[in-house]
């Protein structure tokens, strides 16, 4: 499960939703054991006995069966296909997407995210500030493939919409779409 040592979301002014800014984070120390913005779920399965702790911004903790390969990160998970449950948030906060993104980005997307120098020199080296988007949502555009290919099971817990999946075949479209169409994949216009 993600663990990073982040803040909730921190209210925007209107000036900064003018300037384009997405949302902002507090980073805090990586040995920060306080309350995140991972939610409750999150903090209280991070700190449960026999719970193992990996290390940096993009910290992972896992209990069980080799519980000290998947603190490292998400590549474990996807080595073995194992299974993926979002529970109330969607595929946007599915951190194991990431590991595509070692084939690589081409640069026309990710200067659509580029933080202006003038943001950036605004705040605090240990604030992270989410800024622009592409034409079109890729991991949206991934998760309809998934579904469309009934690799999505969706289920209800209480109010909460949650998703179940196999890692390594809804990363793997992604991964896929970043090698053959990456541009199209985010909407972008050569």
């Amino acid at each position: 499960m993600s663990a990073y040592p982040l803040s909730k979301p921190l209210l925007l002014t209107e000036e900064e939703k003018a300037r384009g800014i997405l949302a902002k984070v507090q980073i805090y120390g990586e040995d920060y054991n306080g309350p995140t913005g991972m939610g409750v779920i999150a903090d209280e399965f991070r700190q449960r006995p026999g719970t193992m702790l990996g290390a940096g911004i993009h910290r992972v903790c896992a209990w069980g069966h080799n519980a000290d390969q998947h603190s490292k990160g998400y590549q474990y998970l996807l080595e073995i296909d194992g299974l993926i449950l979002l529970l109330g948030v969607g595929i946007n906060s599915c951190s194991s997407m990431h590991q595509a993104e070692k084939v690589g980005i081409p640069p026309e997307i990710t200067e659509y995210f580029k933080l202006p120098d003038d943001i950036r020199g605004d705040y605090p080296e240990d604030m992270y500030i989410a800024y622009g988007s592409t034409p079109d949502d890729a991991w949206e555009k991934v998760r309809a493939e998934a579904e469309r290919r009934g690799l999505i099971r969706r289920y209800r817990v209480c109010n909460a919409e949650c998703m179940l999946f196999r890692a390594r075949s809804v990363v793997g479209i992604y991964e896929d779409a970043l090698r053959t169409n990456p541009l199209g994949l985010f909407g972008v216009k050569a």
